[in-house]
């Protein structure tokens, strides 16, 4: 995605999207498979700077050597500044 700051400077950009990772982007030997994450969050002018909050959010599925199965596990993440979408 390509966010335009000059657009940014007058009115906060909001954004929300989808990313499907590709095979050679997991790497992890545990990780059995992955949903697509969701992205969503804002950018604000803050001057001089912009101010950035962003959320991420998909389900993992990972080996389990006690269980003995495999494990879905939902993963999210907040970062950036303290802003919230309104």
């Amino acid at each position: 995605m390509l966010i335009r700051l000059d657009a940014a400077r007058y009115e906060p950009f909001f954004w929300q999207e989808s990313i499907e990772l590709k095979e050679e982007e997991k790497r992890d030997l545990e990780l059995l498979d992955i949903s697509p994450v969701r992205c969503q969050g804002s950018l604000t002018f803050a001057a001089p700077d912009f101010l950035l909050h962003a959320t991420l959010q998909y389900e993992q599925t990972v080996a389990c050597n006690r269980c003995l199965k495999p494990v879905q596990q939902p993963v999210g993440r907040a970062g950036g500044g303290d802003t919230q979408r309104p």
